[in-house]
């Protein structure tokens, strides 16, 4: 590939200012509703309730809130997705190895610097889990515990209650991985920015 070449390519390869700074807003106001909704509703909204209303209203007032966002979860995880996907088609050049032959060497790149690249694919990735851990949850784990809930069981008691325990549990586990990735792909969008911002984006 000669220069003229890579320079059409790079241009080609790089989106319109505008579009990736859509993108960007939309990856943050759906990131921190969903971060800020899991935090508030696991560390505030569920620690009342269950310390301050008796059993088994906190337990059918908590089943509702967490279909609720589990619906609500998975918008928002689908929003992602779908926003990255935009990236990549808007900017391919995010993901592109640089060029190994050294006749391409005096050429103008398409790759990104490789702590960019990294970061941009560890956000998806971090992504691609959370999105993971919240569909587990949706259409696995919740279900299961409002049917418990349905049939009167109460954690711990009996095979139901030992049941619906484990399944807790499970949700609780799923939840911390959910939040620690979501943190992951905030901190990972940061350094991609920070890292392209010499970069003509």
């Amino acid at each position: 590939m000669n220069n003229d070449q890579a320079t059409m390519a790079l241009s080609r390869a790089r989106p319109h200012r505008g579009a990736l700074a859509f993108l960007d807003t939309v990856f943050w106001l759906v990131l921190s509703c969903w971060f800020g909704g899991l935090f508030t509703l696991g560390a505030l909204v569920a620690a009342i309730v269950f310390r301050r209303v008796p059993a088994p209203y906190s337990a059918d007032a908590m089943t509702e809130v967490f279909r609720r966002f589990d619906r609500i979860a998975l918008f928002f995880a689908a929003t992602l997705l779908l926003v990255e996907a935009g990236r990549y088609v808007l900017s391919p050049r995010y993901f592109f190895l640089p060029e190994a032959s050294p006749k391409s060497a005096p050429a103008p790149s398409l790759a990104l610097p490789r702590a960019a690249r990294f970061a941009h694919i560890a956000r998806i990735a971090a992504l691609v889990v959370a999105s993971a851990c919240r569909a587990i949850m949706g259409f696995f784990v919740s279900p299961e515990i409002e049917a418990l809930h349905r049939k009167g069981a109460l954690r711990g008691l009996g095979e139901d209650g030992n049941a619906l325990e484990t399944f807790h549990k499970m949700a609780e586990r799923l939840a911390r991985v959910e939040f620690a990735f979501l943190l992951v792909a905030a901190i990972a969008m940061v350094l991609s920015v920070r890292l392209a911002s010499n970069d003509d984006r």
